[in-house]
């Protein structure tokens, strides 16, 4: 059976190039007068995807059109948009087309002195044999069938910055790899030189310390990435990798990076919920899981789709759990089985997370799972953790107050649509908003349940437009950078990482890997501490933290008792924030139901580019408790 001819033109693009692209179709069947074709792009129409054209008789920008071999010019109808997709393109030919005749579609625009200005822009991301489709009806009769592809490759444009990932932590001695990427304007693998480069383009690699008879010397690989092995500091400090461009005049430097004398735990950074810009986590798991290793840099992720049935089907579970099963690869990355599940009614968003692989999907039409007290009352604490989501948002104001505190040892304080942390009077940097209308409640602020008892350390969330969160993107809503999650653990296994995320050793940023640590009587982020077995607490609290900004530090704030005490603002990349809280404890104890009288403190960092770090909370309590008799159990 003989096929179709499909040719683009040019055969490859760059990643967000404007201009006009050419689809040349060779029909290997007669076509007829009043026969159809459909032009699809396959184009979820996100900002970074591939521009979609407009209908316009003129021609003159960002147009969509077909060209007979006779010279004639056809403007398409909008037909239809598909459940996945976004707008297709149909034609109506006007007269007979024969076998083995060609004609053309272009996008951009008809005017070759416009191309670049008022063409059609390329997505901008790479992609290899990117793929058009176009289905053709002979005589316009029924139902269109099967479909042919045009295909073209898109490239990394010029360089713009090289991205150093690092470790946020080593020990003395202790060798490390560097991964330098070398990308362009829009986050890219490119290995294209700008102009005012030579074609080979010399690099020269520093930090601090750096003994005098080691010199390197690098170039922009064919790859568009180097990776740098064994390297390694013999100082304790704080250091930063920094890459000279002198034919560019730019330097690129690596985020924070913390040299122990000895490493008693490591620093990983990861996404609990969220997933990437550039892929459905649903469909394309795989795909996520390789972006956030490889371009973000990131240590683990945790899957988070809707549990609804409209949202993820029992064979798309099944899929990402056996996904998520094949990832683990111990010291390298980390992979955790998580979903969204919601109650509209009752107010409440939870990302349930599961400690071990291949676990069932709960949803919250079954009875067994249509309540927080019945997921609890079914399973245990050490096989799922429920952490709140937006629990400020009105919408999810209960998630808080509904938790079972055995089942939630974290709460989402930050994701892409806003801080829960407090309310915009209590110095809330992050508000969800939307226009000048703000979106708060006081009963799902993480102030307002700390102050409550609440043990909560915490984490933040990433980008997500599914479920609840789409309306969000098409609402107008004010859209901040993706979160990010730390986690001080004693190894990078999933087992090590979930033990250290019940133990709420973790703090949560809005993306930017800020080196943070925190501690009172030398007890670490997390810690619960009690006057029986540390009396001096009673008189004086010494208060210590490390912070290392990846720009400069404006602010940092210690919370006590979800008051600011204390208040720093040393504009420099490094500080060590010292404090010794000298009020009686008595003082300034609270009280409730799950504990009658503690304190707590926490540390905000603020820095110059508006970037925000969160510690989790250390808790001093007037007595000892026991903790199995003193928090709620589960039922089952």
């Amino acid at each position: 059976m003989r096929r179709a001819v499909c040719l683009a033109n040019p055969s490859f693009v760059y990643a967000g190039q404007v201009g006009t692209w050419k689809f040349s179709y060779t029909s290997p069947v007669a076509l007829y007068a009043g026969g159809k074709c459909k032009f699809d792009l396959q184009t979820h129409a996100g900002f970074y995807d591939w521009q979609i054209p407009e209908i316009s008789p003129d021609l003159s920008e960002n147009a969509i059109w077909m060209e007979l071999s006779s010279g004639e010019i056809l403007v398409p109808e909008l037909v239809e948009k598909l459940r996945t997709y976004e707008p297709t393109f149909e034609f109506t030919f006007p007269i007979d087309i024969s076998a083995g005749d060609s004609f053309s579609i272009f996008l951009g625009t008809i005017d070759p002195k416009k191309q670049t200005s008022q063409g059609n822009r390329a997505q901008t991301f790479i992609q290899r044999r990117r793929a058009f489709h176009i289905y053709v009806n002979p005589k316009g009769k029924g139902e269109y069938k099967d479909y042919e592809v045009f295909t073209l490759d898109i490239r990394g444009e010029v360089l713009d910055h090289v991205k150093l990932l690092t470790p946020s932590l080593v020990g003395k001695n202790t060798r490390f790899d560097v991964v330098l990427r070398f990308e362009d304007i829009f986050g890219n693998l490119t290995s294209r030189v700008p102009k005012e480069a030579s074609e080979r383009m010399l690099l020269e690699l520093t930090y601090e310390n750096l003994r005098e008879n080691l010199s390197w010397k690098l170039f922009v690989p064919e790859t568009g990435f180097l990776i740098l092995p064994n390297l390694y500091f013999n100082e304790i400090g704080d250091y930063r990798i920094q890459l000279n461009a002198p034919e560019i005049d730019k330097t690129f430097i690596s985020t924070p990076i913390k040299c122990a004398s000895t490493l008693e735990s490591g620093l990983y950074w990861g996404v609990l919920h969220g997933e990437s810009l550039y892929c459905n986590s649903t469909d394309q798991i795989e795909d996520t899981m390789r972006i956030l290793q490889d371009e973000d840099g990131y240590q683990f992720y945790a899957t988070s789709p809707f549990e609804a049935f409209d949202e993820i089907s029992s064979e798309d579970w099944k899929a990402i759990s056996s996904q998520i099963s094949l990832s683990n690869e111990a010291e390298r990355f980390s992979a955790l089985l998580g979903f969204q599940w919601t109650d509209i009614e009752e107010k409440e968003l939870f990302h349930i997370l599961y400690a071990k692989d291949n676990k069932a999907l709960l949803r919250a039409k079954d009875l067994k799972h249509s309540t927080v007290e019945n997921i609890c009352t079914h399973h245990s604490a050490k096989e799922l953790c429920m952490i709140p989501s937006f629990s400020i948002y009105p919408e999810f104001s209960n998630s808080l107050m509904k938790a079972n505190p055995a089942f939630t040892p974290v709460v989402e304080i930050y994701n892409a649509w806003g801080s829960s942390e407090c309310l915009l009077k209590e110095g809330n940097t992050h508000p969800i908003q939307c226009g000048d209308q703000i979106f708060e409640s006081q009963e799902g602020s993480v102030r307002h349940a700390l102050n409550k008892g609440m043990r909560l350390g915490f984490t933040a969330g990433g980008y997500d437009d599914r479920g609840v969160y789409s309306e969000f993107c098409s609402g107008g809503y004010t859209q901040y950078t993706p979160g990010a999650t730390a986690i001080y653990s004693q190894g990078q296994s999933r087992d090590s990482l979930w033990q250290a995320l019940m133990q709420r050793s973790c703090y949560a940023t809005t993306g930017a890997q800020i080196f943070l640590n925190f501690n009172i009587a030398e007890m670490p982020m997390g810690s619960e501490l009690n006057l029986t077995s540390k009396p001096g607490l009673a008189y004086v609290r010494y208060i210590t933290a490390e912070v290392a900004g990846t720009e400069k530090i404006k602010e940092i704030t210690l919370i006590c008792n979800g008051e600011p005490l204390k208040t720093e603002r040393p504009e420099s990349l490094l500080y060590q924030f010292v404090f010794e809280d000298t009020r009686p404890l008595n003082t300034m104890l609270l009280s409730s139901k799950l504990w009658p009288s503690f304190a707590y403190y926490y540390l905000r960092v603020e820095q110059e580019d508006g970037h925000v770090a969160w510690s989790s909370p250390i808790w001093i309590d007037a007595v000892s408790h026991n903790k199995k008799n003193e928090k709620p159990q589960n039922k089952g």
